[in-house]
């Protein structure tokens, strides 16, 4: 953590803490020296004070006889023992049994002293340890159960850091809905406590919720309703930090000026109330944002100031990595390679072998393309081969990772679905007691009546015969008429669709078309009627200078006719925009665009919310590259039976809260045998299997991995027996479409 390692002066308090130890004859005041020094020490040095803490702590207990007295040991014990929980959690790997067994010393001990405060902190504690170790439904399952058990006690401080906690849980799982209504059920709660300090600190956790979700306006809303709070209960300390996080949502929205202006009053407040660490992290922001804006001699003043900071700073290599990485970018942009290299190897020096695979790999590739400017071909090849195995480690721990989510979606819906399908037991449980209770009174009620209603039937019966003959021969002409009407009316609504289908068969990609761009490739494409709503689209530009080929698989709101009718919108917008467009995020905007004006007096009270899901990929045949802009539809890449997922942005092409906001773009540079896959939901979301279940994403996962090294066409017929099988007898919920390629 930046600033967490004591600066050039603490060794000398250090030194006159050892020293009072030394001196020390009271073990109360040696207690209290020992914790001081676990606070001041290194992370590595915590085990040599922390664990006589601990001893000393137990041997005072001994002959504590006062009850407060005990308890003030036991908190200082408990101290202890987070000290070296720290110690385990940093210099151990994930999942260490040494720190596993001192978070549950932490908390046995908050429990006998009845810190109901400790007591959420320990369990929470226990959650980031599950985290740490991959195991996101045991980490879910602690804070659930904590929750719980508040809930049961009534406590709601308690309460609302769990709900809190889940809500992030399910923002990092890209749970987006979930986590919105935890942390607003947490806002909630917390105005009901009625802490003005808490709602404060609520609405900046709401905040940071919408900035890891990429909805900045409403974060800027949330921090701005916390800094008017804090500011009037006279509370300054939070504020630098939430200036802070304003500045940078600001600026994820290139508002530069108000960036600005936040960073500066932020920086103002943490210079008075000396807040070092929020005033570094601020002047990097403001260099960093003058870089965005091309003010680099601002940047460069700007990141000079951190980077001298940061050399005061004793054994903190990741403030220096800091502040020599900003300052290589802002001379690498403003054309000065020889000091953009400069700092560059002093940043690769400070963060190898000690910062995060990402650091590294930001680190490596500036480096490649400083030497890459200088002409220096021999640094440039070293480090692009360096960034290249770094990029594709990283690749495969985002693999594992979305391995992680896929599990915990896939065990969080089937502890949905066994809720589900527990009420649903107890239900019919219900209603067929209910059933049985109503057919004994029934019964009782018809024997008193049966011989009455027999007799009256008997002589009706004989009087309406005659008269039931004559009706059922009109009643049998009028049904015969009626029956030639209808199939005569589902000839030509049949005959229509036919025609729909072939009309829209033209705006397909063809096979001629794709046969030409492509080499190996499949596409299983099955509408749930005749007519779809997903489709596919080619188009290609080949010249001197370029040779691209443009592919787009897409889920348009809605199936049948009315998705066969979006779709040829959806087409026609997306042909609009590749006139004007080349790359492919720029083409999903000017598409959304279009869409939406086009849709926005349909009369309906939401002005027209229908589009389209999609993935648009752009394969660069000259550069051997694939630029992908998506939609709510990822797209998988798999080499090497690994397989790697192009993330969507979580937002359609249409009408949203979030249709300001820009789509990304991504490129992932291909090499020969790789396999290629874009699809829509239809596969996924298809119900079967021996429990009536979905198929979801991650089996369909483990099939084309498992098929990847197959000609294409061997591909198409097992992703097709697949979904033939899995669906058995149960009907087709929605169209399909799965495109697969090989480079």
């Amino acid at each position: 953590m930046l600033f967490s390692t004591p600066v050039f002066g603490q060794n000398r308090k250090l030194d006159s803490l050892n020293t009072s130890l030394n001196q020390a004859t009271h073990d109360s005041i040696r207690l209290r020296l020992l914790l001081n020094l676990s606070a001041e020490c290194l992370i590595k040095d915590n085990l040599k004070y922390a664990e006589p803490a601990v001893k000393l702590a137990d041997k005072l207990l001994l002959s504590a006889t006062n009850q407060d007295q005990r308890k003030n040991l036991i908190r200082q014990k408990i101290m202890a023992y987070e000290f070296i929980s720290v110690y385990y959690e940093r210099t151990e790997r994930a999942g260490s049994a040494n720190h596993f067994k001192i978070l549950e010393k932490i908390l046995q001990l908050n429990e006998e002293r009845k810190d109901t405060l400790g007591i959420t902190n320990s369990i929470i504690a226990f959650s980031e340890y599950y985290y740490r170790n991959g195991d996101i439904i045991k980490q879910l399952q602690t804070l659930q159960n904590g929750l719980s058990k508040w809930e049961q006690a009534n406590y709601k401080i308690g309460m609302a850091k769990f709900i809190a906690q889940i809500g992030f849980l399910y923002a990092n799982q890209g749970d987006t809905t979930s986590a919105i209504n935890y942390l607003e059920k947490g806002l909630e709660l917390e105005k009901s406590i009625g802490n003005q300090e808490r709602i404060s600190k609520g609405y900046y956790l709401t905040g940071l919720l919408y900035s890891t979700l990429n909805y900045h306006q409403k974060a800027i809303y949330y921090y701005n309703e916390a800094i008017n709070r804090y500011t009037k209960l006279n509370a300054p300390a939070p504020l630098p930090e939430i200036y802070l996080k304003l500045g940078e949502a600001y600026q994820s929205i290139n508002n530069y000026t108000k960036a600005q202006e936040a960073y500066d009053t932020g920086f103002e407040i943490a210079q008075n109330i000396k807040d070092p660490r929020v005033m570094f992290l601020i002047t990097l922001a403001k260099g960093t944002a003058d870089e965005k804006m091309g003010n680099y001699k601002k940047a460069i003043q700007q990141h000079l100031v951190n980077y001298t900071t940061a050399l005061k700073l004793r054994e903190n290599y990741y403030a220096v990595w800091l502040a020599s990485h900003a300052l290589s970018v802002d001379h690498f942009k403003a054309g000065e390679y020889s000091k953009a290299k400069l700092y560059s190897n002093e940043a690769l020096s400070t963060i190898k072998d000690k910062g995060t695979a990402n650091d590294i790999l930001s680190s490596v590739k500036l480096a490649y393309q400083i030497d890459s400017a200088m002409h220096n071909n021999e640094g440039a090849h070293l480090n692009y081969r360096e960034y290249i195995k770094l990029r594709d480690q990283l690749n495969g721990e985002e693999v594992k990772k979305a391995a992680i989510r896929g599990q915990f979606q896939f065990q969080l819906e089937n502890q949905k679905q066994q809720s589900k399908l527990e009420q649903e037991r107890k239900d019919q449980l219900n209603q067929k007691e209910n059933q049985y209770k109503n057919r004994i009174i029934l019964a009782i009620s018809l024997g008193l009546i049966v011989v009455l209603v027999l007799v009256g039937f008997v002589y009706r019966g004989l009087q309406q015969n005659k008269q039931i003959n004559k009706e059922l021969v009109y009643k049998n002409n009028l049904i015969e008429k009626q029956k030639n009407l209808v199939e005569e009316k589902h000839k030509e609504i049949t005959d229509s669709i036919n025609y729909a289908e072939r009309i829209q068969s033209s705006f397909l990609a063809s096979k001629e078309e794709l046969d030409e761009q492509l080499n190996d490739y499949f596409v299983y494409f099955k509408p749930k009627d005749v007519v779809s709503g997903d489709f596919y689209w080619c188009h290609s530009i080949k010249t001197q200078q370029q040779n691209k080929f443009y592919l787009l698989a897409a889920d348009s709101t809605g199936h049948g006719v009315p998705g066969a009718i979006m779709s040829l919108l959806n087409i026609t917008s997306v042909e609009k925009a590749i006139e004007v467009h080349s790359e492919p995020a720029d083409i999903l905007n000017h598409t959304r665009k279009t869409i939406i004006n086009r849709l926005k007096k349909d009369g309906s009270g939401d002005g027209g919310k229908d589009g389209m899901d999609c993935s648009l990929m752009v394969f660069d045949k000259t550069n051997n590259e694939l630029k992908i802009a998506a939609a709510n539809n990822p797209v998988w890449i798999i080499r090497d039976r690994n397989l790697v997922e192009i993330k969507p942005d979580r937002m359609p092409v249409g009408k949203s809260d979030k249709e300001h906001v820009a789509f990304t773009e991504q490129i992932y540079q291909l090499k020969p045998g790789d396999a290629v896959y874009a699809l829509t939901d239809g596969f996924p979301d298809q119900f079967g299997g021996p429990d009536g279940k979905k198929f979801k994403s991650k089996k369909l996962k483990e099939v084309l991995i498992s098929i990847a090294h197959l000609p294409m066409a061997q591909q198409k017929t097992a992703i097709e027996k697949t979904f033939t099988s899995w669906m058995d007898e149960l009907d087709q919920v929605d169209d399909v479409l799965v495109i697969g390629i090989r480079v």
